[in-house]
């Protein structure tokens, strides 16, 4: 699970580089490159949100905390964090060119802290089980 979030991730960093490189001015500017890198980008960090959940309550399953819990800090979270970068705009003077580097630093800082994680052995035997199951 860690290496299919990383590798989400890591296309998503690429997308936004290069988004970031269309809006400096890095590389020739296109509405359809634009909306591509946009798409594919926003497609990629997406999809791994369920996966992160999933992927935290498996990790937080071996110390018996409650799967809702772990959902609910997780959806609190993203919120959270959404709600803060809505806001920023309020900030007069601010701009937006930190968007692009925000992008791509909160993308390329979450893949060492994934590939840092790893399953306990009794928690890798579990889809097995649920497999069994049904």
């Amino acid at each position: 699970m860690r290496h299919t979030l990383a590798a989400l991730l890591l296309g998503a960093l690429a997308c936004f580089a290069y988004l970031m490189a269309l809006c400096l001015g890095w590389l020739p500017f296109s509405l359809s490159r634009l909306f591509v890198a946009t798409v594919l980008g926003v497609t990629l960090s997406y999809s791994t949100v369920p996966i992160f959940i999933e992927y935290a309550v498996a990790l937080s399953s071996s110390s018996g905390a409650s799967e809702v819990m772990v959902g609910a800090l997780m959806s609190g979270a993203v919120n959270g964090v959404t709600g803060v970068f809505l806001l920023a705009f309020f900030i007069p003077g601010l701009g937006t060119s930190w968007m692009n580097w925000g992008l791509c630093l909160t993308t390329a800082a979450a893949v060492p802290m994934v590939l840092r994680t790893k399953l306990p052995d009794d928690v890798k035997a579990r889809p097995l089980t649920d497999v069994k199951l049904a």
